[in-house]
């Protein structure tokens, strides 16, 4: 209990004294690059009071010189944290519309640039898909959980064939990514962070270059099935 009132409230001071910062650096170039150096440093402290700690495999699976699409499983709500911890360069997140309900942390979301989708919501989704192939087009990566929502490490659920279509109208390439035990340190413990070890591994790249995929359910599946049996 007394190490989840310390990262709540470190969490908490954190945000509420950049705030300023955020409307600063909408002046700046690059106001994205600057943003997430200051999440990522916020979340590396994070881990160290949580007591987590991150074993990552393959990030020289990276490719460095083209946009990606990267898609992983999604077992807990520590995920997205983990990706800034995790990848050389961060990407844009397709997250659900919800999170913008946090007051203070919408406007780094928004300032930043991720993606918001309403879940139900057929309007959103192309409005979203829009967005996703428009970010790949101008050379920005792109992470989703194609999974749709979390699943505490108990079960799997089948991607959403959907959340890869930017990538093949767009030939981008797919990274697919393994996350492994942070459901543990999380979910599982309802909300109550624990110190544990999480397994990430980022795989080779997937091209989907014209002609490989007939439609998106055959490179869903192909993705899922490297992610979930890693």
């Amino acid at each position: 209990m007394l190490r989840l009132l310390c990262i709540v409230l470190y969490v908490s001071f954190w945000f509420v004294f950049h705030i300023p910062y955020v409307h600063l650096a909408k002046k700046r170039a690059y106001k994205e690059d600057i943003l997430n150096a200051k999440l990522r440093a916020l979340i590396l402290r994070l881990f160290k009071i949580a007591g987590v700690r991150v074993k990552i495999t393959g990030k020289e699976n990276i490719p460095k010189q083209e946009p990606v699409l990267f898609a992983a499983n999604h077992e807990s709500h520590l995920d997205p944290l983990l990706m800034y911890v995790c990848l050389t360069r961060v990407p844009y997140f397709v997250m659900k519309a919800e999170i913008e309900d946090i007051p203070v942390f919408r406007v780094w979301m928004q300032e930043i640039g991720h993606i918001a989708l309403k879940r139900g919501d057929r309007k959103s989704a192309v409005e979203v898909l829009r967005k996703m192939k428009r970010y790949l087009e101008e050379g920005k990566d792109i992470l989703i959980f194609p999974e749709g929502t979390i699943t505490k490490g108990e079960r799997d659920l089948p991607f959403k064939p959907g959340s890869f279509k930017a990538a093949l109208d767009t030939e981008s390439s797919i990274v697919p990514i393994t996350i492994r035990g942070s459901a543990k340190g999380l979910e599982q413990q309802r909300y109550m962070i624990k110190p544990t070890t999480i397994d990430v591994i980022i795989h080779p790249k997937i091209e989907t270059e014209k002609g490989k995929w007939e439609h998106t359910h055959e490179l869903s599946s192909h993705v899922e099935k490297i992610i979930k049996e890693a």
